[in-house]
């Protein structure tokens, strides 16, 4: 019963569930959850209690000390306006060395300075516009746009290695203009913009480039392969898969699961089965569906 109420409330709500639950019985819920069998469910029903932000400095602090920069930066990707500043202040918690200067000793300057980049592309608010059948689209601001394409204009038949160009107008777009600077060049050439990444990248910043380009709103493909990872390498800890799942449960879970399936052949609900067992499974399976019973 507490398992299922949990699985249908967003991460404030169970943040509240726990406060009030505290201010009634005079006992942390986490506590009660001490005594769940088997031991994975309780540790399921301890990530459901936990703060998100927890749950994600946990990861990326793992992440990065263990120098896997698909993980590092699939998370730090997934940061909107303030909560990267929220992780980063719970992140001091595990180390004295802030986030940036551990990821430039794991993964060199140029890696930090492109992460750290997105990062602060992605904490500026995008406003909302009403379009005129009640929708709410986001405002793009198409000078920065434009001002990139025209300097693609001048790479796509160039042989000079415009690596270090390329990342630094990219990392300033955010998810909505990379989507909108895909459409323009898609009109123009008739290809994806991509062709110019592989063409014009290689090794890790080619790698960091293509995870900003399939890691957007609309394409959040980057986090679909994550999930597959965590599921599949044995070298990764299976609950990091648990966190993940849980982090993208309010956004756009459902839309990964579809890439998943496009691109693995097999429904992520049916992949997580495999790996999962009895209640685990379950819980985790409901948080893939595509719509909540949420009880206010």
């Amino acid at each position: 019963m507490v398992l299922e109420i949990l699985l249908t409330r967003t991460n404030a709500q169970r943040q509240q569930i726990a406060f009030h639950y505290n201010k009634i019985f005079k006992t942390s819920l986490m506590n009660e959850m001490n005594n769940a069998k088997p031991n994975n469910l309780k540790l399921l029903l301890q990530d459901l209690l936990t703060d998100t932000s927890i749950l994600f400095a946990e990861e990326l602090y793992k992440a990065i000390y263990t120098s896997n920069l698909q993980i590092t930066t699939g998370l730090l990707m997934d940061f909107w306006e303030n909560e990267f500043n929220q992780v980063e202040n719970i992140y001091k918690l595990y180390s004295n060395e802030s986030i940036w200067k551990t990821i430039e000793k794991r993964f060199g300057k140029s890696t930090q300075e492109f992460i750290q980049c997105v990062v602060e592309t992605r904490k500026v608010k995008i406003e909302q516009q009403l379009t005129e059948d009640d929708v709410f689209k986001p405002v793009v601001n198409m000078n920065e746009v434009s001002k990139t394409f025209h300097v693609l204009l001048k790479q796509t038949n160039s042989v000079e290695d415009n690596q270090q160009q390329l990342s630094n107008l990219l990392c300033k777009l955010n998810p909505f203009q990379i989507d909108e600077l895909d459409m323009m060049y898609q009109r123009d050439f008739r290809r994806v913009s991509s062709e110019l990444i592989q063409r014009g990248s290689s090794g890790e910043m080619h790698d960091l480039l293509m995870s900003l380009y399939n890691y957007s709103v609309t394409k959040p493909m980057y986090f679909a392969i994550l999930i597959h990872d965590a599921l599949h390498k044995e070298l990764i800890d299976m609950l990091t898969a648990q966190h993940l799942l849980i982090f993208r449960s309010e956004i756009d879970l459902q839309t990964v699961c579809d890439l998943y399936e496009a691109e693995y052949g097999i429904y992520l609900a049916d992949d997580v089965k495999q790996k999962y067992f009895n209640k685990q499974d379950n819980a985790l399976t409901n948080l893939l569906k595509t719509e909540k019973s949420i009880v206010f």
